[in-house]
């Protein structure tokens, strides 16, 4: 095959703007010309930018830094400002309520309610400290979490003796038991990093931890004085580190509370000067001043000091020349509650509450501004538990309460030590969000389980609820009903036309069948209760 030659063009092509016409360069080039100043207005370095904080930092050395600092001034934040006290509660309660619950994926029937009866008996023992159950140790490590940035969970194997259902529990720390001023090489020849240790390829290997928490001094403490200091190597596979993270390659967790600790602070010495100024000024009610003392006709009280008694409805009588100047105490004014509501927005803002939640100021909401900001805030709840509390807690807990049960014969399941896999699938299911409407939203879920936009399965799930449980409980409840004789109108099976049960209401074989069903085009009554129901001739009818 022959090749051809490409005749190359000799000069630069000519660069037409919007309405083609020919740009025509500054220079005397035929290159076009750059634009003045930057091209991001952000990356300028003008007057505007002067005293703009900013940094090429990793983000290990911006924050290993001031990590205690801000630890420690977000827990005295907590301690003294029931503002944030309460927004710190509001999103506890939302991230873990009752608790998030497992729900083993085993298909064998038998097996899986065998492993969720044994969690339930184990769950109540799961504290090391013997002060919560399992689901109160997810909310002990949101509490720890939101000043802290992070929270540390250590499992404590038990012997066989001690009687649990598993022979295991977990004990929670505060992440002052990890020291981070300590890097070093460790014995081993790995890497370790703000009491983190990593292996030739980056994986944790190890946690360095104190014996007892360093800021509990006495001898109570774990060793007594001398030995609560000493730093203790932990496998990694013991422990369990909860934190978010915000940049890759981060080690440690950032507290939530970082961002809002200076308006915060600031916002709780105004308060305090806003209400000693409230109250300077109601302690003053009149000034007297009399060209006389004891004009008014005080009594001394002893020490030198005129008492004058006041009260409801008093008709004084003042001397010539006197003069009473009533006290004006300053006012708050209008400005006050929005200023105020500006400040909190960004506080519960940077906490990752709503307002309405972080403060109980319910003014003006209505249910549609109320829906759109509790699905925005669900949003970011749900984000948290499936992407940071799932994976760092719940789920590594499940696979070492598996296998333990498993190990220790509490449970027997064939197959496991081969391949444990299929046996250590779980789902996990918080607890349901109340519906700001529940009429509305109980309508919504019907429509779309009716039209197959979801199933009622996941209905029941989204509410915190497990759909095997919720049926056994429902048939149980139908045949107590049926036993008993009752008929309520949430029974389907009794109220909807045509599906009237005869042996549920207690019929023999003389009464007169349901009412038939109009046919073809005739209309059904609008009721869901049969137009002629059957008569009883037993039973109770409960509404």
């Amino acid at each position: 095959m022959r090749s051809r030659a490409v005749q190359l063009p000799t000069t630069r092509p000519q660069l037409l703007d919007a309405a083609g016409r020919p740009i025509v360069s500054a220079s005397s080039s035929s290159s076009v010309t750059a634009p003045r100043g930057p091209s991001y207005p952000g990356g300028g370095h003008g007057r505007r930018f002067t005293g703009f904080p900013s940094s090429a930092t990793g983000v290990n050395t911006a924050l290993l830094g001031n990590l205690e600092v801000m630890r420690d001034r977000s827990r005295a934040l907590l301690r003294s400002s029931p503002r944030i006290k309460k927004a710190v509660r509001a999103y506890r309660a939302n991230v873990v309520g009752t608790g998030i619950k497992p729900r083993s994926q085993v298909k064998d029937r038998a097996l899986r309610d065998q492993i969720h009866e044994l969690f339930n008996d184990w769950q109540e023992d799961a504290d090391a400290a013997g002060r919560t159950d399992f689901y109160g140790l997810q909310s002990l490590g949101i509490q720890t979490y939101m000043p802290s940035g992070e929270v540390f969970y250590r499992f404590r194997p038990r012997r066989p003796e001690d009687g649990f259902a598993v022979p295991l529990q977990i004990e929670c720390l505060e992440p002052d038991f990890c020291p981070i001023w300590y890097s070093a090489t460790a014995p081993n020849g790995n890497m370790v990093r703000a009491g983190v240790e990593f292996d030739g390829i980056g994986r944790r290997t190890a946690y360095w931890m104190y014996r007892s928490h360093p800021g509990e001094f006495g001898p109570w403490t774990l060793g007594g004085l001398m030995g609560q200091l000493d730093l203790v190597r932990v496998p990694a596979s013991e422990v369990l580190h909860l934190y978010e993270v915000t940049r890759p390659g981060q080690i440690r967790g950032e507290p939530p509370l970082a961002t809002v600790l200076i308006r915060a602070h600031d916002k709780e010495i105004y308060d305090d000067a806003q209400m000693m100024r409230q109250k300077i000024g109601a302690l003053f009610a009149a000034m007297v001043s009399t060209p006389e003392e004891n004009a008014l006709g005080e009594t001394d009280a002893g020490d030198g000091t005129a008492d004058l008694t006041l009260e409801p409805g008093i008709v004084g009588k003042l001397p010539p020349g006197s003069d009473v100047t009533f006290s004006n105490p300053p006012q708050l004014g209008t400005e006050y509650a929005k200023f105020q509501r500006e400040v909190n927005l960004d506080i519960c803002g940077g906490i990752g509450v709503t307002y309405e939640q972080g403060t109980g100021d319910m003014t003006g909401v209505n249910y549609s501004s109320a829906r759109v900001a509790l699905l925005d805030f669900r949003r970011e709840v749900t984000q948290f538990i499936f992407n940071v509390l799932v994976p760092a807690f719940c789920r590594p807990v499940w696979r070492r309460w598996m296998t333990d049960a498993v190990t220790s014969g509490a449970l027997t399941i064939p197959g496991f030590e081969k391949n444990p896999r299929p046996f250590l699938r779980a789902t996990w299911t918080p607890q349901g969000w109340q519906w700001v409407d529940p009429i509305k939203e109980a309508e919504s879920a019907k429509m779309s389980v009716r039209c197959g936009f979801t199933s009622r399965d996941d209905q029941i799930v989204e509410q915190g609820d497990d759909p095997e449980e919720l049926d056994e409980r429902i048939a149980a409840g139908q045949k107590r009903a049926d036993a008993l004789g009752l008929v309520f109108d949430s029974d389907p099976r009794q109220t909807a036309p045509g599906n009237i049960s005869g042996a549920a209401l207690g019929a023999d074989a003389g009464e007169a069948p349901p009412a038939e069903q109009p046919q073809g085009d005739e209309q059904a009554p609008s009721s869901s209760v049969p137009a002629t129901a059957p008569k009883k001739k037993k039973g109770k009818v409960a509404a």
